[in-house]
């Protein structure tokens, strides 16, 4: 029969200093920032656009431009980036959406995107999220987000409640 292990069994002083200073003091997690849409933005049928988020929660090295729709941080290193689109078609039609896609892009150019294709049996609304961990080089790198919806009559409709974030990983 095998003994149950505590602590007490482990050797806790063999773990060296470095380590666990390392541990406990691994910096800051900024800069970071939350946005939203201050309203409703309309995106034409089966296009894509860059979704015009300007209604920041937090921003803590003005790294996201609210005109631009941009995040560039001044600090290289690897952040954590999450886009969530909610969208819908501008029509009253209970059941127009056909397909939501949301893209995170560097420097212009995808890098990580979620679709949801309804493929036929449309919906009235849909949400999809998409994450990443990207290397941003601090000076020119930035990131910005484009949303694409397929509807069945009228435009798409990207939803107040969307919202992106991200933060400097530590």
């Amino acid at each position: 029969m095998t003994k149950a292990r505590t602590l007490a069994d482990f050797n806790t002083t063999a773990i060296p200093a470095a380590v666990i200073t390392g541990l406990s003091s691994g910096g800051t997690n900024a800069p970071a920032f939350d946005v939203k849409l201050s309203s409703n933005q309309d995106i034409g049928d089966a296009s894509s656009a860059t979704v015009a988020f300007n209604s920041e929660s937090i921003d803590t090295d003005t790294a996201f431009n609210s005109s631009t729709y941009r995040f560039t941080p001044q600090t290289a290193g690897n952040y954590f980036i999450t886009f969530t689109l909610y969208a819908y078609p501008s029509t009253t039609a209970a059941t127009d959406l056909g397909k939501v896609q949301a893209s995170i892009r560097k420097n212009g150019s995808g890098i990580s995107a979620v679709c949801d294709d309804y493929g036929g049996n449309d919906i009235a609304q849909g949400c999809v999220t998409t994450s990443a961990v990207v290397a941003l080089n601090g000076s020119t790198d930035y990131i910005d987000f484009e949303a694409e919806i397929d509807v069945n009559s009228g435009t798409g409709m990207v939803s107040h409640n969307s919202r992106v974030s991200g933060y400097k990983l530590a």
